[in-house]
């Protein structure tokens, strides 16, 4: 094998970038000769990344992105011509199916083979573009366990690596010192608004009145906002948020895991998180909004899950209260976070089958098993030629 590879790690998110920069750490670890290049932020960078472009300060979702295509364009030629001038070896797209896909049609174009970590979602969504993973991915490298069996039903090659998520919190330890100074009431509350400035603007005031009114049943109840620091995903000021709410509330920023270690109960929108909520056993009620007329209209023919919080998707089966899509009515969270304070018991159960479901995600080592698909992925380009 060549000593010395050309790899391309393409990443359009903070959390994306997160993720390869623990997977170019692995890559390196095993192939300390071989030059990492791509598509990221700064903590690929941090991890020896060459960037050609960052992608990660104004990222973008969805409808979001529009604004952003000429700039995106500007990027996939700056794409092709390093990979016209280079021999490059692989391309890894990590998430961001929107930036990423387009991304590995090009590289299919050259002839190098694409190895997407953290596969697309098309099971819950956009099942509609498997033909063009088919046609723009030589294998999926997937977190989530059910995963394998259907992208194969569908043509493509997969491989559960497990979950990047649990990486950092194999030896996690809560910082003691930190946690005694949150509330001491109880119970103790965790609001998760999300990760994004649309995300936490859209939740946050709600899980305010949510938690001022949870607080009118609980007059104990102490609660902490857990928000990712401002340049690691969003740039909204949570100061006016906070100085509205009609409870008593702390912030912690960048601090959810000690947060989680100290909490009874979370109230968070979905995604990635409710797996890290579920980490640490504290049960949970799920958010997520949408426009009414959007749903109506568009969302409820895209979405075809009927479950759609990713615990209740390992389990089966809803284990934790979902208001998916959630129109922004307060009544049903507070409904929703009073019956689950009310049940001890029912809440201790919660917690132990939370961390049962996400055990099989936390038992491997994503960026190590994915590192080692992708030099045999390499290795077999080689042999074919």
């Amino acid at each position: 094998m060549d000593p010395h590879p050309i790899i391309l790690l393409t990443a359009a998110e903070a959390s994306g970038d997160q993720h390869a920069a623990n997977l170019a750490r692995a890559i390196r670890r095993r192939r300390p000769g071989a030059r990492l290049v791509g598509f990221g932020g700064p903590r690929m960078a941090d991890a020896g990344v060459e960037l050609l472009a960052d992608l990660t300060s104004r990222s973008a979702m969805l409808l979001g992105s529009i604004g952003r295509v000429p700039e995106m364009l500007a990027h996939y030629l700056r794409f092709d011509r390093f990979i016209e001038r280079n021999p490059v070896a692989l391309h890894v797209p990590v998430d961001s199916p929107v930036v990423n896909l387009p991304l590995a049609g090009r590289s299919k174009r050259h002839a190098v083979p694409v190895l997407y970590y953290i596969a697309p979602q098309l099971w819950a969504w956009g099942d509609w573009r498997m033909s063009r993973v088919r046609r723009r991915v030589d294998r999926l490298a997937c977190i989530l366990p059910f995963e394998p069996d259907y992208f194969a039903a569908h043509g493509v090659a997969a491989t559960f690596v497990g979950h990047p998520l649990f990486e950092p919190l194999a030896g996690f330890q809560p910082d003691r010192a930190f946690v005694e100074r949150l509330p001491s009431g109880s119970p103790r509350v965790a609001l998760l608004p999300g990760s994004r400035g649309q995300e936490i603007a859209s939740h946050l005031p709600a899980q305010l009145r949510a938690a001022a009114a949870f607080r009118r049943s609980c007059p104990r109840a102490s609660f902490v906002v857990a928000a990712p620091q401002a340049q690691h995903g969003h740039s909204l000021d949570l100061a006016p948020f906070l100085a509205a709410a009609q409870a008593p509330v702390t912030l912690a920023t960048g601090r959810l895991h000690d947060v989680l270690s100290w909490a009874d109960l979370a109230l968070t929108v979905s995604g990635s998180v409710t797996l890290e909520v579920a980490w640490f056993g504290v049960p949970m009620v799920v958010m997520y909004y949408a426009n009414p007329w959007q749903w109506k209209l568009i969302g409820r023919r895209l979405v075809k899950m009927p479950l759609r919080s990713l615990p209740n998707i390992l389990a089966g089966r809803e284990i934790v209260a979902e208001l998916m899509p959630w129109s922004g009515r307060d009544e049903p969270v507070i409904e929703a976070m009073l019956r689950l304070i009310g049940d001890e018991g029912g809440r201790q159960r919660l917690g132990a089958e939370l961390k049962a479901v996400v055990a099989p995600l936390a038992g491997r080592e994503a960026s190590r098993l994915t590192a080692d698909l992708a030099l045999r992925l390499i290795e077999e380009k080689e042999s074919s030629h």
